[in-house]
């Protein structure tokens, strides 16, 4: 009896060890999230980039010095870079959501950008660039990004 009670909780943490999200990592700025199954993630010295399998969604993951929201709204420029607001922030774990919009000859492209904040002066940024049709995806994925952010400690490079 002690071996199939053992055994049924060996499988139990074998399973939700393995049915667990892929997590990605920066160790120099201090965060991980949860990876997006099925879509490609690139690693570089700046952060991510994840891109869904129809290539219509691009979303990037990099980490900043911001100590809150209002620092990094009075950084933003809207207006030099052609963007417009659309409606209000929304909470995310850790900070906040907002859409904006590059109209052009060639159509709309849809910005949704969170902003999450470590609580001491950094945090993480997560852009999802797409058009109106993949609109709902794209800001459904940022915000699931966003949410599964965690911090450690950075790990201070050798060099």
């Amino acid at each position: 009896m002690k071996i199939s009670a053992l055994f049924l909780i060996l499988c139990g943490a074998i399973t939700a060890y393995a049915q667990a999200p892929q997590r990605l990592s920066n160790d120099g700025d201090g965060y991980s999230f949860a990876a997006v199954k099925g879509w490609t993630n690139s690693v570089s010295g700046e952060g991510f980039a994840i891109i869904n399998p129809a290539k219509t969604i691009v979303i990037a993951v990099k980490g900043h010095a911001y100590k809150d929201f209002a620092s990094f709204a009075a950084d933003a420029n809207l207006e030099r870079d052609g963007l417009e607001l659309v409606g209000k922030s929304q909470d995310v774990k850790g900070g906040h959501i907002f859409r904006t919009v590059k109209r052009s000859a060639t159509g709309v492209a849809v910005i949704d950008t969170a902003v999450v904040f470590t609580g001491t002066g950094s945090g993480v940024v997560v852009v999802s660039i797409t058009d109106e049709a993949n609109a709902a995806t794209g800001f459904n994925t940022a915000i699931a990004i966003a949410n599964s952010i965690s911090f450690f400690t950075p790990k201070v490079s050798a060099l």
